[in-house]
């Protein structure tokens, strides 16, 4: 059992940072809309 907790633990923590990856290309293509609107 405690193998495949620690499985489960390593799949959660790479998919929560494969999430947090994305937000953060998210936030910086938004970053850069705003400054081609402010030309």
């Amino acid at each position: 059992m405690a193998f495949v907790a620690g499985l489960i633990a390593i799949i959660y923590g790479v998919l929560k940072d494969k999430k947090r990856q994305e937000m953060k290309r998210e936030q910086r293509r938004q970053q850069r809309a705003q400054r081609k609107k402010h030309r």
